[in-house]
């Protein structure tokens, strides 16, 4: 793993590589008391961070396996893991979890065997709500809560307003872009979460799979905004040409080739692409983002 200095209170830890599939980068909050974020580098490394870190809270920005998989390491260091009240049963309960994620596509079974056998993923049922004005990410660091809603129901954000740093969490500014693979994702909610972070003007962008950002972050929220609007318009173009979903899946709207993977995870992807096609599918149905959003599509230059 790498660990990063941003202040003297603010530490960023990234995996080894962000390609590994059960890993993400994270925080670490140095003050009157320790707090990890998302602080999840990988097998092994995690072990060895919360050995030497001792976390007292560990902060959950949201219930997806590569941000959770740590969890179970951290109640055994003692710490107090802590996520956003609704979606405290989807890491205290596997079998609700499943559920939730892989049963609309009736992929339960392989799903919950590669999460457990593959990933090592249980569930945490020591894991507590956090509601803002709790306390429990009190330890004299100024931070405060940023809900984020729509990569999953209870995403959440957290910004150091001292020095205009933003833990990001989750919200697809990598390469590959804004995920919504979920049934429980939701594209206004996530257009609307993208606005709210992009308004804090932060300096410094700690992010889940992206590294580090610190230069032109106006253009960084502006292109993620621009692949959800981009996609809605391909999958328009999609149907206007009478494809079915079974084409567009093949086709691929995030995820291309997936015949070149081997299986079950081939069957994940097609589940993932089918999810994300229904999502712009029934948002086009009600008029599109495009309709929701025309100041952003403006302003994005999207027609």
């Amino acid at each position: 793993m790498k660990r990063t200095k941003i202040t003297e209170t603010v530490e960023y830890v990234e995996p080894r590589s962000m390609k590994l599939f059960r890993a993400c980068a994270g925080a670490l909050v140095h003050g009157s008391r320790r707090i990890a974020m998302d602080a999840n580098p990988g097998p092994g490394d995690v072990e060895a961070l919360l050995e030497e870190f001792r976390p007292h809270v560990a902060f959950l920005s949201h219930y997806h396996i590569d941000h959770t998989i740590w969890a179970r390491a951290a109640v055994q260091a003692g710490a107090r893991v802590v996520i956003a009240e609704s979606e405290v049963p989807l890491v205290r309960s596997l079998a609700h979890f499943v559920e939730r994620t892989a049963g609309p596509a009736g992929l339960t079974e392989s799903w919950e065997r590669f999460v457990t056998e593959t990933a090592g993923y249980g569930q945490v049922p020591a894991v507590a709500p956090l509601r803002a004005g709790d306390g429990v990410l009190d330890c004299g660091v100024p931070m405060e809560l940023v809900p984020t809603p729509g990569h999953s129901p209870g995403h959440t954000a957290v910004f150091f307003p001292r020095d205009r740093i933003l833990f990001t969490g989750d919200m697809g500014l990598d390469r590959f872009g804004p995920w919504y693979g979920w049934v429980d994702c939701d594209l206004a909610k996530m257009v609307e979460s993208y606005l709210r972070l992009k308004a804090l003007d932060a300096r410094v962008l700690l992010t889940s799979h992206g590294g580090v950002i610190t230069g032109d972050i106006p253009a960084v929220w502006d292109r993620a905004l621009g692949a959800i609007f981009r996609r809605e318009a391909k999958v328009e173009s999609w149907l206007d040409q009478g494809w079915d979903r079974e084409h567009m899946i093949r086709e691929g709207l995030f995820f291309p080739n997936k015949d070149a993977v081997a299986e079950p995870m081939r069957s994940f992807l097609r589940m993932w692409d089918g999810t994300m096609v229904d999502h712009h599918a029934k948002a086009l149905a009600q008029g599109g983002l495009r309709s929701l959003f025309p100041d952003v599509c403006k302003g994005l230059g999207i027609r």
